[in-house]
């Protein structure tokens, strides 16, 4: 099986990716993977209207399940200098439907901060959006890593240290599902 990359997203966030309006998710770090690399949306707590893009809207209650997945097919350095020094950020976050007050809220890009203090963000661009029909569990992966128990080879079943308990803080790696959309 090849490495994912499991990612929490606001419902808000999740509402405007599934609209097609939100192309370029806005991250503090990016994954050691070769792009494209496919990454599934866990939604976080909260309440959002999920469309699927054939017509069915899910309005999903309380959020915490995976709605959909999608291909980063590039990653772009979203440069502090850009916003500290420049203030020509709106083609950084071009895709990202974050205003530049948000950006630099959310990097922590405070007023007075000398540039070389800041730390760059990673705009990671979605493309092949799927949203399930169906939300996942985060019983449906696994993370992507050797086994203690060396059973990676053979699905490590039952394995607890390999079971996902808690959705990631931002993204963390996982196994690619087999059969996409299915069950």
């Amino acid at each position: 099986m090849s490495k994912a990359v499991l990612i929490s997203i606001q419902p808000k966030w999740c509402e405007l990716i599934a609209l097609g309006k939100k192309t370029v998710e806005v991250r503090k770090s990016r994954p050691k993977l070769e792009t494209p690399f496919k990454c599934y949306i866990y939604m976080t707590a909260g309440d959002a209207s999920i469309s699927n893009g054939r017509g069915m809207v899910a309005h999903h209650s309380g959020g915490k399940c995976v709605i959909g997945e999608f291909t980063c097919d590039y990653i772009e350095a979203i440069l502090a200098e850009s916003f500290i020094v420049r203030e020509d950020a709106l083609r950084a976050i071009d895709g990202t439907c974050m205003t530049v007050p948000e950006v630099k809220n959310y990097a922590g890009w405070n007023k007075g901060m000398w540039v070389f203090d800041c730390k760059d963000l990673f705009g990671w661009h979605i493309s092949d959006l799927v949203i399930y029909d169906r939300p996942k569990t985060l019983y449906h992966f696994r993370r992507a890593l050797e086994c203690h128990r060396g059973n990676y080879k053979d699905g490590c079943v039952g394995c607890w240290d390999c079971q996902i308990e808690r959705p990631p803080q931002s993204w963390y790696y996982v196994e690619e599902l087999k059969g996409g959309d299915e069950g």
